[in-house]
């Protein structure tokens, strides 16, 4: 018998992504303490957004998201992430075949829509939503790349959203999350965030 070649990109998906979890939680460990907000790791998996990793808020009280949870990619800012950053012709397969359920009166719900919102993510480096998947939570969101600078994760910070329409406390939030984004894609082996089309 000889290992088949299937058997060699499971092993290899395995290394990589036990590389970004040895990589990236401690980093969310500290993200987490010095915001005082929850934080999560997320993936592409078909056409939802799930969440492979999380740190609670330190004060105790945060989002109710759980490991393993899958969720729309219409609703929240790293599943806008996950989207905003796939090359051109995912993106465009996606957006024409994902649901846009309405989950809150801030939801995106139309492909148009969303395609304007991932141009402006791809421009800014990150997302922030307010409101979109619950009425009271917000988060933010920036991509992790790998050495071939392929997005390989989202990382968020999420919390009640009294404490990210405040601009002085999102500014903290935003610069602490990016920050941590790049440090965990130069770990990963990525020396320059790729372009993408409509970005400039």
């Amino acid at each position: 018998y000889k290992l088949g070649v299937g058997i060699f990109e499971v092993g290899s998906a395995y290394i990589r992504s036990t590389d970004l979890h040895s990589a990236a939680r401690p980093m969310m460990i500290g993200l987490s303490r010095r915001v005082r907000e929850a934080v999560h790791r997320a993936i592409l998996s078909g056409e939802k957004a799930v969440c492979i990793d999380k740190i609670d808020s330190p004060r105790g009280l945060g989002t109710t998201s759980k490991i393993g949870r899958a969720a729309s990619l219409n609703a929240g800012s790293v599943g806008k992430v996950l989207l905003a950053f796939q090359p051109d012709g995912v993106r465009d397969h996606l957006l024409a075949t994902m649901d846009f359920p309405r989950l809150t009166e801030q939801t995106i719900t139309t492909p148009e829509h969303m395609r304007e919102v991932t141009d402006e993510i791809r421009r800014a480096g990150y997302c922030i939503s307010l409101g979109e998947g619950d009425s009271d939570m917000a988060c933010i969101a920036a991509p992790i790349f790998d050495h071939t600078g392929q997005m390989v994760a989202g990382i968020s910070v999420g919390g009640p959203i009294h404490r990210f329409t405040d601009t002085e406390s999102a500014n903290f939030i935003r610069e602490e999350l990016l920050k941590v984004a790049h440090q965990i894609s130069e770990i990963m082996g990525c020396r320059e965030v790729p372009a993408f089309e409509n970005a400039a």
